[in-house]
């Protein structure tokens, strides 16, 4: 187990925002609708909930910029949205957390994906649980003249920026056009990238950062475990000639597989408590990448995205994670430095 200071932590942090990060992905808006069970519906046999709150947030990768926006980081977002009023409201909400926009294509005639979750509690005890979500698929594939454009755009920002981070929710953007585009930054540029699948596009990446799921997917086999977690990290990362694997397991932690590291595993953090898992992912994603384009070394950016991530699950909705917040979990894990 590798032990960090909190005082290294902070340094880490603070170097965040003086990093450049540049997101490419699929842009959904994700909307919360929160309410109160008061009565059985006379139509059906279920509960009818009477809505208290509704939410909008950037999500896929409009998640993962506000998570590095969240951290202080120069943050640029490139995508498409469509010319309705969901593509209006999720680029206002991306350039509202400071984000540039500048690089996401607004496309006539098309929809904006969307994901809406319905939250419920009871009438006395407001203890939200997810009770049903709608999506709203983006329409795909991506035309390859839109992908060609997106490619373009890329060659010519990639060296603007510390790194390159790339969001797939499988909505088409991430076509291997555009992910070959992201050679164009040099060595110099860190290249990662968060998918749920078609792990081949990135040979060669810096970094990958799936979960246990889809890691086995790719391999072809269950893990079993922890040893066979391990064992899998480290194909994997060979497989693609990748310098870094950071494996998520949710409850079982991560483990990161790397040049230093055979397969270094990061217990799940104590006692931080599941309100929703959702877009945990994307806060891990965003702080191993903002911590290694701040300097710091693979295994201390690991440790703070497991940081990240327990910060994430702890709140209802996809979740901004601050640099406070990872420092107050960390303070409060009974197992950290």
């Amino acid at each position: 187990m590798i032990q960090v200071t909190s005082d290294r932590l902070a340094a880490i942090l603070d170097g965040m925002t003086r990093a450049r990060l540049l997101v490419i992905g699929d842009l959904v808006l994700d909307e919360h609708r929160l309410g109160v069970v008061s009565r059985l519906s006379r139509e059906a046999p279920l509960p009818v909930i009477e809505q208290r709150e509704s939410r909008h947030l950037p999500g896929g990768a409009g998640n993962l910029a506000a998570n590095l926006c969240a951290l202080g980081a120069r943050v640029a977002v490139m995508g498409i949205v469509g010319d309705d009023r969901r593509g209006r409201r999720l680029v206002e909400l991306i350039a509202g957390n400071g984000a540039d926009t500048d690089h996401i294509v607004v496309v006539p005639g098309r929809a904006t994906p969307a994901k809406l979750r319905i939250w419920a509690s009871g009438d006395r005890q407001f203890n939200y649980q997810q009770v049903a979500r709608i999506d709203t698929p983006a329409p795909n594939p991506v035309p390859g003249a839109l992908a060609a454009e997106l490619a373009a755009g890329l060659r010519g920002a990639a060296e603007s920026f510390d790194a390159l981070i790339f969001s797939d929710y499988e909505g088409g953007v991430v076509d291997p056009t555009v992910v070959a585009a992201a050679k164009a930054g040099g060595d110099s540029v860190l290249r990662i990238a968060d998918s749920h699948g078609g792990f081949e596009r990135f040979a060669g990446f810096d970094a990958l950062t799936p979960n246990q799921p889809e890691a086995e997917a790719f391999l072809g086999r269950r893990f079993k475990s922890l040893d066979q977690a391990r064992s899998g990290a480290r194909e994997m990362r060979d497989l693609l000639d990748c310098r870094q694997v950071l494996l998520t397991m949710g409850a079982l932690g991560m483990i990161l597989a790397d040049d230093a590291n055979s397969a270094l595993h990061l217990p799940a953090v104590a006692g931080a408590g599941i309100a929703d898992p959702s877009g945990a992912g994307d806060s891990v994603a965003a702080v191993f990448a903002a911590a290694q384009a701040a300097g710091a070394e693979p295994a201390e950016a690991a440790v703070l995205a497991n940081l990240a991530g327990a910060a994430a699950v702890s709140q209802i909705g996809v979740a901004a994670v601050s640099a406070k917040e990872i420092l107050a979990i960390d303070a409060a894990d009974p197992n950290g430095p």
